[in-house]
């Protein structure tokens, strides 16, 4: 936290023999109090001149304050002269002060002043105590003469003290390996801290050792750990997804291939601590202060325990909560623990988990999942209770490292503000947050009760003072602003872009004085963005500032202060306040205890979680040109920006994340980018032709026009909904020089998704220069490896066909079990969508799909015979409430033993495109697969629609075979004409699941007659559905509607009103019988008015013929390459459509194969062709 330079100051040197002075200087810049807290600095002395018993420190008003030397070096070998040391006391700071300490040391001895700590030898062990707490720990050494059994070891933790005194708690080993021998040595004695050293050696080289330090005036002892008791072992892990009975599994530290490899997110697994840990110590800590309440910072889905006053209970053995300190974003994990009794006293025992970027969490080997990259969250430390009743620590020594804290907190009256949260005071001491005043002037405050737990996890754990003295929060900035997306203070430009392109965004206040320039609309951005930035700063130092949220907002932040920075009449006080604020923003962005590496084991969220917090750190690194660190920052940041590029976006230009969620590939790559490029010379090549290739997918793989929303919407596949797509934009300002003309193509796109210019946190207009014209791309059907195919006709108008398809091996972040669906426009109508609703509900599971392959359906109505009772499908799961049983499906899964995703999703082969049809063929083996529950309103009286957590079942196909969907889209000349889609799906190889088929249409009824299906379109279009295979079936059908709009609400809203729902589709689905074949079904777009055409099974199955009153297609596709004869012709291969019309007979050539006429070849290709034959 140096001011200027917060570093250690001058060192005066005095003649031999006199005292040698040293000071300390740290200015509070957060505006919060601070301590007791250690802070250290490492100090070189003169030869001859220092004792080690010769220090003596004193504070700013010159009162003695204890301070201690630890990891002495020595000038001479009896250890009388220290040549340096680390010189550790505890400073107290209050808000914004300036605390100046100053050293003398010399060789007489000084008497430190006395302190609340404590280090003694007991008979039977080391007691550390300070005034607020205390910890027993092991004594002295000793090596077995014959290996000891673990209950036999003396464990790490024997006791915890009381604030009245007294002692609590018993601990044990359970290993699996005897111990040789141990030793605890009490390496400092304080006054400052006290530091014991515990080692433990086991059978066949393994070991425990860790430090044990307790600080004066504080309540926490922090524990730092290391072990390996599992080495060389291997364990069944039943509770992973994808093992089998018999797989056993070893911990291993985690291996990356390179340091580029490391510093980017990949596919992990959070194993959410239900890892075997039969190699442990715990310490039981329920006699004595019988506690019944808990308070945790995280989730508890399973019940265990609720939080707050009454929530423990010891009606069974096993789990409570783990802990963790960093969050993996699943269930039953927290960064603390806080035990304590709601009938009477203050006392709260406290276990804390501390300094993520210091664990380290063991991958898995072998991965239960093999295409998975990274097992995490190894390592928690386990709450467990038991019914006698008692509460238990369970520490895993299997291997890696620990950071934790335990001991005893106060439970006070706490202050905290009403709108931020934010803790104003703790009991009668303030923290320096001031809340914000009512219209009266009253302050907005709520009143409650805790403790500090949190402000241990953050100042003893992520952002520890001794860690912040040294960063550079102020220093001398020259550079002009705005700067960000224009050269170093060309305001003028900045001005034309957010009065050309951002004139509707001026509820933003930095928009508005763009827009304005007045000098009072200047001093409230200013005013504004200070107080944000404050607060911002604020929570980070308080308090569990989620990554996410925290890069988010620092976007906003950058955009704001980047104008702010550039108005007249700001202050050097309140520039200098800018600077100081987004540098300590920085620092604790790219700090290992906010965000661990993943050396550390923890995983970063979904893809984009981690890499929101790199890529608007970029946009400060940006703002701060100047800094001492600035060149550092930027190199680093412009090589994690182009090695996230070609992570997340691959050469086909589909992102690893679904439509929705790809967007922010490009926006957190293209946005830094954009940014570091105004601080100098960065290459940009590799991620340019990535976002080239992008540019081409999103626009290709855009919604046709939607007459729900006036606009073509990002297709909402995955987790995703109907929106703009603001990437467009983004891509163009970094694509403007290198590629004019996709740039324009670019600028198409965003005028026909919405045109908004908007955009949270970046405001896409503020990016490029307004004038830029639109040039209409050309697209056909294409084929997009990694993600799916589009096939169309008739781009660019608005009513177009348009089938996308979700078969891709790549795009699967925030997706669906949906490989195989596909989304269907025609004739200017949505027809066939993916459930656009979000999370509000979520209907991601397969069968919600249209074109989804499910292959077991149970909708049997069964009472539910009670919680926890074995019948009952919640046991051992996420506990739903209910009173009917759930109903079930099957969907193919992420197979765990697949060598690569292409063999766990599919892959698409022989892809083509012709004027009469395209075709495609998917192939995906099935051998893994899930039974996931829903609910119904009708049955259920609500609906469940996602399988959350746990809540689903593995299920093993005994005999594994290879499911592929062909393809063909029909074609006419004429856009309105014809156009319709016809698969089949080869599943020869099933023996043991009842496959069904769910066919989804947004519709306003559906009718089923034999083998015809026919729905009624909701929006002036019908759709025909015809089913060749099974020829005799039973159908089940559902409707499901939601009205979650997103981009389409304003003008659905005023066009319809409520005279059409939004999104109402209706389920047709068609189940098949174990081993009697798949599907062969055509789907026909008509308007109500025109002819119904008839269909027909022919070719022994193998074609669908489909008559209107033109024309005659036959479809003909096969399981297998063979031969068929269809009016003479004689077609050898899988795929033909063959039209007759009045005047002529056209045979398109779909995949390898020949089409004869007796003997006679009319036309053989490897390649699609057509011919006419009379």
């Amino acid at each position: 936290m140096r001011y200027v330079v917060l570093a250690l100051m001058a060192c005066v040197l005095l003649p031999a023999g006199a005292a040698v002075t040293k000071s300390f200087s740290i200015t509070e810049p957060f505006g919060l109090a601070w301590g007791p807290d250690r802070v250290s600095y490492v100090v070189e002395f003169p030869q001859g001149q220092v004792t080690p018993n010769g220090v003596a420190l004193k504070d700013t008003a010159g009162q003695p304050v204890a301070v201690q030397l630890s990891d002495i070096t020595y000038w001479d070998a009896k250890k009388k002269s220290v040549k340096s040391a680390t010189v550790s006391f505890m400073a107290t700071l209050a808000p914004h002060a300036k605390g100046t300490w100053t050293l003398t040391a010399g060789t007489k001895a000084v008497k430190q002043p006395k302190t609340d700590l404590e280090a003694a030898h007991a008979k039977a062990s080391i007691v550390l105590t300070t005034a607020k707490t205390g910890i027993r720990l092991p004594v002295g050494a000793m090596t077995y003469a014959q290996p000891m059994a673990a209950d036999g070891v003396p464990p790490p933790i024997q006791g915890i003290r009381l604030s009245d005194g007294r002692w609590i708690g018993k601990g044990w080993w359970e290993t699996e390996r005897p111990c040789l021998g141990y030793s605890a040595t009490l390496t400092d004695a304080g006054p400052v801290f006290a530091r014991v050293a515990l080692s433990y050696t086991f059978a066949d080289n393994t070991f425990y050792t860790a430090t044990v330090e307790l600080n004066a005036g504080q309540d926490l002892a922090v524990i730092s750990e290391e072990f390996n008791l599992s080495d060389g072992k291997r364990y069944a892990m039943p509770e992973q997804g994808g093992a089998k009975p018999g797989d056993t599994f070893a911990y291993v530290k985690p291996h990356f291939v390179s340091k580029t490899d490391e510093m980017m997110w990949d596919w992990w697994c959070p194993s959410s601590g239900l890892v075997p840990s039969p190699n442990c110590y715990r310490f039981a800590f329920y006699q004595g202060f019988q506690p019944d309440s808990a308070e945790i910072a995280g989730r508890t889905p399973h019940e265990y325990m609720k939080p707050g006053d009454g929530g423990l209970n010891y009606g069974k053995d096993g789990r409570v909560i783990s802990l963790n300190a960093w969050s993996q974003w699943v269930g039953d994990e927290s960064f603390y623990f806080g035990a304590y009794n709601a009938k009477g006293g203050a006392d709260e025992l406290a276990i804390v988990a501390l300094r993520p970027g210091e664990w380290l969490h063991p991958d898995l080997d072998p991965h239960p999942n093999k295409t998975l990259k990274q097992y995490v969250q190894t390592n928690n430390l386990w709450i467990d209770r038991a019914t006698k009743p008692d509460l238990i620590l369970r520490a895993p020594t299997m291997l890696g490292k620990r950071v934790y804290g335990i001991g005893v907190l106060q439970r006070k009256p706490v202050t905290t503000t009403t709108d931020t949260n934010l803790p104003v005071s703790f009991g009668d001491a303030p923290t320096g947050v001031v809340p914000a005043l009512d219209k009266d002037n009253t302050p907005k405050v709520k009143t409650g009760t805790g403790t500090e737990i949190m402000l241990r996890h953050i100042r003893l754990g992520r952002l520890e003072l001794n860690t912040v003295k040294d960063w550079v929060v102020d220093y001398p900035e020259t550079s002009k602003y705005p700067r960000l997306f224009v050269d170093a203070g060309d305001l003028e430009r900045m001005r034309k872009r957010a009065k050309q392109n951002l004139a509707d965004q001026q509820h933003l206040r930095w928009v508005r004085w763009l827009n304005d320039g007045k000098p009072a609309t200047g001093q409230q951005l200013i005013n504004e963005s200070l107080a944000f930035l404050t607060n911002f700063c604020q929570t980070f130092a308080l308090t569990d500032y989620g990554h996410m949220m925290y890069a988010i907002n620092t976007g906003t932040i950058a955009h704001q202060v980047d104008i702010a920075l550039a108005v007249p009449e700001i202050t050097p006080e309140q520039r200098a306040q800018f600077l100081r604020l987004s540098a300590l923003n920085l620092y604790n962005s790219l700090a290992d205890n906010y965000v661990p590496p993943r050396r550390a084991g923890f995983a970063w969220g979904s893809a984009n979680m981690q890499a929101q917090l790199r890529a608007r750190g970029a946009l400060l690194a940006a703002l701060l040109p100047n800094h001492p660190d600035g060149n550092a920052w930027r190199q680093y940041l412009a090589g994690w920006v182009t090695a996230y590029t070609e992570s997340q976006v691959n050469e086909a230009g589909a992102t690893l994340e679904c439509p929705h969620y790809g967007g922010m590939a490009v926006e957190l790559g293209v946005v830094p980018l954009l940014a570091l490029s105004h601080c100098g010379d960065i290459d940009t090549s590799a991620a340019i032709a990535r976002y080239k290739a992008a540019a081409r997918h999103r626009l290709g793989t855009l919604l046709p026009w939607d007459l729900r929303g006036n606009m073509r919407s990002v297709p909402p596949v995955g987790d995703g909904y109907y929106d703009s797509d603001g990437t467009f934009i983004m891509m163009a300002a970094l694509l403007e020089k290198a590629d004019p003309a996709l740039a324009k193509q670019l600028v198409w796109g965003i005028r026909e998704s919405g045109g908004s210019m908007g955009g949270h946190p970046t405001l896409i207009g503020a990016l490029i220069d307004p004038g830029l014209e639109p040039q209409t791309p050309v697209f056909g059907s294409e084929n997009y490896p990694g993600d799916g195919f589009v096939m169309r006709n008739g781009f660019p108008r608005r009513d177009e066909t348009y089938l996308y398809v979700t078969a891709g091996s790549f795009s699967v972040g925030h997706g669906h079990p949906d490989r195989g669906a596909f989304i269907l426009y025609s004739k200017g109508a949505p027809l066939m969508v993916d459930f656009a609703a979000m999370y509000t509900p979520s209907f991601r599971e397969t069968w919600h799909h249209a074109g989804g392959l499910t292959f077991g359906t149970d909708e049997r109505v069964k009472p539910c015979p009670g919680k926890d009772h074995k019948d009952c499908y919640y046991t051992g799961k996420i506990w739903e409430p209910h009173s009917i049983e759930p109903f079930t499906s099957v969907e193919p899964g992420w197979d765990p033993t697949a060598k690569d995703l292409d063999e766990a999703f599919g892959t698409v082969q022989g892809f083509v495109s012709t004027p009469r049809a395209d075709y495609a063929e998917m192939h995906r083996r099935i051998s893994y697969l899930n039974r996931v529950p829903y609910m119904m309103p009708a049955t259920h009286g609500k609906l469940i629609t996602y399988a959350s957590g746990s809540s689903g079942d593995d299920v093993w196909a005994k005999h594994p075979f290879t499911w592929t969907r062909r393809y063909a889209l029909v074609k006419s000349p004429d856009p309105l004409g014809h156009n319709y889609l016809v698969f089949r799906d080869d599943l020869r190889g099933n023996q043991e699941f009842t496959p069904a088929l769910n066919l989804w249409a947004m519709a306003d009824k559906l009718e089923v007659n034999g083998q015809s299906g026919r729905y009624t379109g909701t929006f002036g279009v019908d759709l025909d559905c015809y089913v060749a295979e099974p020829r005799t079936f039973a159908h089940r059908t559902h409707t499901i509607s939601h009205n979650n709009q997103f981009g389409f609400s304003s003008y659905f809203k005023k066009t319809f009103g409520q005279t059409k729902p939004f999104e109402s589709q209706i389920l047709f689905q068609i189940p098949q019988a174990p081993g009697k074949g798949g599907y062969f079904v055509a789907l026909v777009p008509r308007k109500p008015e025109e002819p119904q055409p008839t269909f027909a099974t022919v070719l022994d199955g193998n074609g669908i013929r489909v008559t209107f009153p033109d024309r005659t297609d036959t479809v003909v596709l096969l399981n297998a390459p063979g031969t068929v004869t269809l009016d003479g012709l004689i077609l050898q291969g899988t795929a033909f459509v063959v039209t007759q019309e009045v005047v002529k007979t056209t045979v398109t050539l779909l995949a390898p194969g020949s089409v004869k006429r007796g003997e006679t070849v009319l036309l053989q290709s490897e390649t699609a062709k057509s011919i006419e034959v009379k």
